[in-house]
Protein backbone atom coordinates (compact mmCIF):
# COMPACT_ATOMS: atom_id res chain seq x y z
CA UNK A 1 0.00 0.00 0.00
CA UNK A 2 1.39 3.65 -1.09
CA UNK A 3 1.75 6.14 1.17
CA UNK A 4 -0.77 8.31 -0.32
CA UNK A 5 -3.27 5.21 -0.15
CA UNK A 6 -2.78 5.04 3.07
CA UNK A 7 -3.47 8.60 4.10
CA UNK A 8 -6.69 8.72 2.35
CA UNK A 9 -7.64 5.62 3.93
CA UNK A 10 -7.25 7.64 7.35
CA UNK A 11 -8.97 10.72 6.08
CA UNK A 12 -11.72 9.05 5.35
CA UNK A 13 -11.58 7.06 8.35
CA UNK A 14 -11.40 10.56 10.56
CA UNK A 15 -14.18 12.24 8.75
CA UNK A 16 -16.47 9.07 8.83
CA UNK A 17 -15.95 9.08 12.82
CA UNK A 18 -16.19 12.40 13.12
CA UNK A 19 -19.63 12.55 11.42
CA UNK A 20 -20.57 9.54 14.02
CA UNK A 21 -19.12 11.11 16.97
CA UNK A 22 -21.70 14.15 16.18
CA UNK A 23 -24.84 12.52 15.41
CA UNK A 24 -23.73 10.83 18.64
CA UNK A 25 -23.63 13.85 20.45
CA UNK A 26 -26.62 15.33 19.18
CA UNK A 27 -28.93 11.85 20.50
CA UNK A 28 -27.49 12.28 23.86
CA UNK A 29 -28.24 15.93 23.76
CA UNK A 30 -31.60 15.09 22.91
CA UNK A 31 -32.49 12.19 25.33
CA UNK A 32 -30.60 13.65 28.28
CA UNK A 33 -31.43 16.83 30.12
CA UNK A 34 -29.10 18.32 32.66
CA UNK A 35 -26.58 14.87 33.70
CA UNK A 36 -26.30 11.53 33.66
CA UNK A 37 -23.99 8.87 35.34
CA UNK A 38 -24.04 5.12 35.06
CA UNK A 39 -23.43 2.07 37.60
CA UNK A 40 -19.60 1.15 38.04
CA UNK A 41 -17.73 -0.81 35.38
CA UNK A 42 -15.08 -3.16 36.41
CA UNK A 43 -11.55 -4.17 35.13
CA UNK A 44 -11.01 -7.55 33.41
CA UNK A 45 -8.42 -9.29 36.11
CA UNK A 46 -6.60 -7.75 38.85
CA UNK A 47 -3.63 -5.54 37.86
CA UNK A 48 -0.43 -4.20 39.03
CA UNK A 49 0.43 -1.01 37.91
CA UNK A 50 4.27 0.45 38.26
CA UNK A 51 5.01 3.97 38.75
CA UNK A 52 5.13 6.08 36.00
CA UNK A 53 4.00 3.96 33.92
CA UNK A 54 1.09 2.73 31.33
CA UNK A 55 -0.49 -0.64 31.19
CA UNK A 56 -2.76 -2.28 28.82
CA UNK A 57 -6.23 -4.04 29.93
CA UNK A 58 -9.79 -4.55 29.33
CA UNK A 59 -13.00 -3.06 31.09
CA UNK A 60 -16.22 -5.40 30.80
CA UNK A 61 -19.01 -3.09 29.41
CA UNK A 62 -22.65 -4.02 29.13
CA UNK A 63 -25.92 -1.86 28.50
CA UNK A 64 -26.87 -1.19 32.16
CA UNK A 65 -23.33 0.50 31.58
CA UNK A 66 -25.05 3.33 29.09
CA UNK A 67 -27.46 5.85 29.19
CA UNK A 68 -31.17 5.74 27.78
CA UNK A 69 -30.65 6.28 24.30
CA UNK A 70 -29.95 4.31 20.90
CA UNK A 71 -25.84 2.84 22.07
CA UNK A 72 -23.38 3.60 18.91
CA UNK A 73 -20.14 4.38 17.94
CA UNK A 74 -20.87 8.04 18.16
CA UNK A 75 -22.42 7.69 21.82
CA UNK A 76 -19.93 5.80 23.41
CA UNK A 77 -17.19 8.34 21.78
CA UNK A 78 -19.14 11.50 23.36
CA UNK A 79 -19.66 9.44 26.79
CA UNK A 80 -17.29 10.37 29.21
CA UNK A 81 -14.82 8.17 32.07
CA UNK A 82 -14.25 9.51 35.50
CA UNK A 83 -12.43 6.98 37.09
CA UNK A 84 -13.23 5.75 40.45
CA UNK A 85 -11.87 8.26 43.23
CA UNK A 86 -10.09 5.74 45.66
CA UNK A 87 -8.03 4.40 42.61
CA UNK A 88 -7.24 8.15 41.39
CA UNK A 89 -6.34 9.39 44.23
CA UNK A 90 -3.32 6.80 44.65
CA UNK A 91 -2.57 8.26 40.74
CA UNK A 92 -4.88 5.46 38.24
CA UNK A 93 -6.07 6.52 35.28
CA UNK A 94 -8.57 5.14 32.70
CA UNK A 95 -8.54 5.78 29.18
CA UNK A 96 -10.66 3.91 26.63
CA UNK A 97 -9.01 3.06 23.26
CA UNK A 98 -11.99 3.69 21.30
CA UNK A 99 -10.06 3.10 17.50
CA UNK A 100 -10.18 -0.34 18.64
CA UNK A 101 -13.67 -0.94 19.46
CA UNK A 102 -15.79 -2.50 16.61
CA UNK A 103 -19.33 -2.25 15.18
CA UNK A 104 -19.70 -6.17 15.98
CA UNK A 105 -18.69 -4.21 19.84
CA UNK A 106 -21.31 -2.32 20.01
CA UNK A 107 -24.09 -4.90 18.40
CA UNK A 108 -23.09 -7.33 21.15
CA UNK A 109 -23.87 -4.73 23.96
CA UNK A 110 -27.35 -4.09 22.71
CA UNK A 111 -27.74 -7.19 22.57
CA UNK A 112 -27.28 -7.52 26.17
CA UNK A 113 -23.72 -9.60 25.73
CA UNK A 114 -20.95 -8.57 28.34
CA UNK A 115 -18.09 -7.17 25.90
CA UNK A 116 -14.51 -6.49 26.87
CA UNK A 117 -13.16 -3.29 25.78
CA UNK A 118 -9.55 -2.38 25.21
CA UNK A 119 -8.23 0.46 27.66
CA UNK A 120 -5.02 2.30 28.65
CA UNK A 121 -4.77 2.60 32.62
CA UNK A 122 -1.79 4.94 34.00
CA UNK A 123 -0.06 5.00 37.15
CA UNK A 124 1.17 9.20 37.88
CA UNK A 125 2.21 8.36 41.16
CA UNK A 126 5.17 7.18 43.13
CA UNK A 127 4.27 3.62 44.07
CA UNK A 128 3.13 0.31 42.32
CA UNK A 129 -0.93 0.29 42.85
CA UNK A 130 -2.73 -2.93 42.86
CA UNK A 131 -6.38 -3.40 41.97
CA UNK A 132 -9.36 -5.21 40.83
CA UNK A 133 -12.99 -4.59 40.52
CA UNK A 134 -14.75 -1.56 40.15
CA UNK A 135 -12.62 1.04 38.24
CA UNK A 136 -14.42 3.81 36.55
CA UNK A 137 -17.79 5.20 35.28
CA UNK A 138 -19.54 6.79 32.68
CA UNK A 139 -21.23 10.24 32.79
CA UNK A 140 -22.39 12.49 30.54
CA UNK A 141 -23.20 16.48 31.20
CA UNK A 142 -25.75 18.37 28.46
CA UNK A 143 -24.15 21.86 27.93
CA UNK A 144 -27.48 23.30 27.47
CA UNK A 145 -27.65 22.77 31.53
CA UNK A 146 -24.86 24.18 32.52
CA UNK A 147 -25.40 26.98 35.23
CA UNK A 148 -23.77 30.37 33.92
CA UNK A 149 -23.83 34.19 34.60
CA UNK A 150 -26.80 34.99 37.59
CA UNK A 151 -28.18 31.29 37.40
CA UNK A 152 -24.74 30.62 38.95
CA UNK A 153 -24.48 33.13 41.43
CA UNK A 154 -27.91 32.32 42.52
CA UNK A 155 -27.55 28.31 42.70
CA UNK A 156 -24.00 29.46 44.80
CA UNK A 157 -26.33 31.06 47.58
CA UNK A 158 -28.78 28.43 47.46
CA UNK A 159 -28.18 25.26 46.31
CA UNK A 160 -24.97 25.01 46.51
CA UNK A 161 -23.14 25.91 49.77
CA UNK A 162 -18.91 26.68 50.15
CA UNK A 163 -17.09 27.51 53.20
CA UNK A 164 -14.10 29.72 53.55
CA UNK A 165 -14.65 33.59 52.10
CA UNK A 166 -15.56 34.30 48.36
CA UNK A 167 -12.35 36.04 46.93
CA UNK A 168 -10.18 34.44 49.32
CA UNK A 169 -10.87 30.36 49.40
CA UNK A 170 -12.71 30.23 46.59
CA UNK A 171 -14.05 32.60 43.61
CA UNK A 172 -16.64 32.75 40.76
CA UNK A 173 -15.02 33.46 36.91
CA UNK A 174 -15.68 33.97 33.30
CA UNK A 175 -14.85 32.92 30.03
CA UNK A 176 -12.57 35.46 30.32
CA UNK A 177 -10.70 34.45 33.42
CA UNK A 178 -6.87 34.00 33.44
CA UNK A 179 -6.06 31.07 35.08
CA UNK A 180 -2.15 32.65 35.27
CA UNK A 181 -3.01 36.01 36.69
CA UNK A 182 -6.40 36.32 37.96
CA UNK A 183 -5.86 38.86 40.33
CA UNK A 184 -7.84 41.85 38.81
CA UNK A 185 -11.26 39.53 38.65
CA UNK A 186 -10.41 38.75 42.68
CA UNK A 187 -10.07 42.15 43.37
CA UNK A 188 -13.72 42.98 41.76
CA UNK A 189 -15.34 39.92 43.16
CA UNK A 190 -17.39 41.75 45.46
CA UNK A 191 -18.16 44.45 42.82
CA UNK A 192 -21.93 43.83 42.11
CA UNK A 193 -21.71 45.37 38.53
CA UNK A 194 -18.61 44.68 37.66
CA UNK A 195 -20.41 40.72 38.89
CA UNK A 196 -22.87 41.47 36.43
CA UNK A 197 -21.44 42.29 33.53
CA UNK A 198 -19.44 39.37 33.87
CA UNK A 199 -20.67 35.84 31.99
CA UNK A 200 -20.01 33.61 35.09
CA UNK A 201 -19.26 29.94 34.38
CA UNK A 202 -17.62 28.25 37.09
CA UNK A 203 -16.04 28.24 40.73
CA UNK A 204 -12.47 28.12 40.92
CA UNK A 205 -10.41 26.60 43.76
CA UNK A 206 -7.05 27.43 44.43
CA UNK A 207 -4.91 24.73 45.55
CA UNK A 208 -1.98 23.61 47.68
CA UNK A 209 -0.30 20.43 47.85
CA UNK A 210 -1.79 18.43 50.97
CA UNK A 211 -1.28 15.04 50.23
CA UNK A 212 0.41 12.00 48.37
CA UNK A 213 1.41 8.23 48.93
CA UNK A 214 4.93 8.10 49.21
CA UNK A 215 7.94 6.04 47.19
CA UNK A 216 7.58 1.75 48.88
CA UNK A 217 8.99 -0.85 46.75
CA UNK A 218 5.68 -3.05 48.07
CA UNK A 219 2.95 -2.41 45.68
CA UNK A 220 -0.22 -1.00 47.59
CA UNK A 221 -3.20 -2.99 47.57
CA UNK A 222 -6.16 -0.53 46.78
CA UNK A 223 -9.21 -2.30 48.07
CA UNK A 224 -11.00 -0.13 50.16
CA UNK A 225 -10.76 3.69 50.83
CA UNK A 226 -9.03 2.71 54.07
CA UNK A 227 -6.06 1.33 51.94
CA UNK A 228 -5.80 4.62 50.28
CA UNK A 229 -6.38 6.51 53.60
CA UNK A 230 -3.69 4.49 55.49
CA UNK A 231 -1.18 5.36 52.91
CA UNK A 232 -1.58 8.96 52.28
CA UNK A 233 0.83 11.14 54.10
CA UNK A 234 1.54 15.13 54.54
CA UNK A 235 3.29 16.28 51.20
CA UNK A 236 6.88 17.30 52.78
CA UNK A 237 8.26 20.70 51.69
CA UNK A 238 11.17 19.80 49.84
CA UNK A 239 9.29 16.83 47.82
CA UNK A 240 9.54 16.75 44.41
CA UNK A 241 6.28 14.72 43.23
CA UNK A 242 4.90 16.44 40.37
CA UNK A 243 1.10 14.45 41.15
CA UNK A 244 -0.75 15.20 44.65
CA UNK A 245 -3.86 15.54 46.28
CA UNK A 246 -5.43 18.88 46.99
CA UNK A 247 -8.61 19.65 48.82
CA UNK A 248 -11.34 22.37 48.66
CA UNK A 249 -12.96 23.85 51.47
CA UNK A 250 -15.60 21.68 52.35
CA UNK A 251 -18.57 21.81 50.04
CA UNK A 252 -22.33 20.27 49.89
CA UNK A 253 -24.15 20.48 46.47
CA UNK A 254 -27.80 19.90 46.45
CA UNK A 255 -29.74 17.18 45.03
CA UNK A 256 -30.66 18.33 41.48
CA UNK A 257 -26.72 19.83 40.54
CA UNK A 258 -23.66 17.83 39.82
CA UNK A 259 -20.24 19.15 39.42
CA UNK A 260 -17.78 18.42 37.05
CA UNK A 261 -13.83 19.47 36.98
CA UNK A 262 -12.28 20.66 34.16
CA UNK A 263 -9.65 18.40 32.96
CA UNK A 264 -8.25 19.99 30.29
CA UNK A 265 -4.32 20.83 30.04
CA UNK A 266 -3.06 23.76 31.20
CA UNK A 267 -0.05 25.29 30.29
CA UNK A 268 3.25 22.77 30.68
CA UNK A 269 0.60 20.06 30.48
CA UNK A 270 -0.70 20.78 34.09
CA UNK A 271 -4.36 19.22 34.49
CA UNK A 272 -6.52 17.24 36.59
CA UNK A 273 -7.02 13.27 36.07
CA UNK A 274 -9.91 11.85 34.77
CA UNK A 275 -11.84 12.03 37.88
CA UNK A 276 -13.66 14.83 37.63
CA UNK A 277 -17.81 13.75 38.67
CA UNK A 278 -19.17 15.44 41.71
CA UNK A 279 -22.36 13.74 42.60
CA UNK A 280 -25.31 15.42 43.17
CA UNK A 281 -25.94 15.86 47.37
CA UNK A 282 -22.25 15.67 47.93
CA UNK A 283 -21.08 17.19 51.27
CA UNK A 284 -17.26 17.48 52.60
CA UNK A 285 -14.20 18.52 51.01
CA UNK A 286 -13.35 18.06 47.25
CA UNK A 287 -10.01 16.09 47.47
CA UNK A 288 -8.64 16.71 43.80
CA UNK A 289 -5.87 14.92 42.35
CA UNK A 290 -2.97 17.34 40.09
CA UNK A 291 -0.43 16.62 37.76
CA UNK A 292 2.71 19.19 37.29
CA UNK A 293 1.76 21.11 40.09
CA UNK A 294 -1.44 22.28 39.18
CA UNK A 295 -2.41 25.10 41.33
CA UNK A 296 -6.21 25.17 41.16
CA UNK A 297 -9.24 23.29 40.18
CA UNK A 298 -12.48 25.32 37.99
CA UNK A 299 -15.33 23.30 38.39
CA UNK A 300 -18.60 23.43 36.56
CA UNK A 301 -22.28 22.98 37.57
CA UNK A 302 -25.16 21.46 35.96
CA UNK A 303 -28.48 20.82 36.72
CA UNK A 304 -31.63 18.26 36.14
Amino acid sequence: MSFETNTAEQFEKAAKQAIMSETGREKLREGIRGFWSGRDISIREKLTVEPKSLNFSEILLRKDNFPPVDLDWGVLRNLNLSTRSRLAQSGIEIRIDYDRVTPDDIEKINNGEEVLIPVLIENHGNRAIEFEGEATRFFWTNAKNRLTGKELRDAVSSEIKIEGECGKDWFIAGADYDSENDELIQKNLKNEEFRENMKDIMIVFPMEKKLYIPKNDKPLSIGSRKDLEDALEPVPEDDGSDFYLGETPRVELGENVCGVINTGSYDGGKRHLISPLIDPGFKGKIRTELLDNLGYIELFIYRK
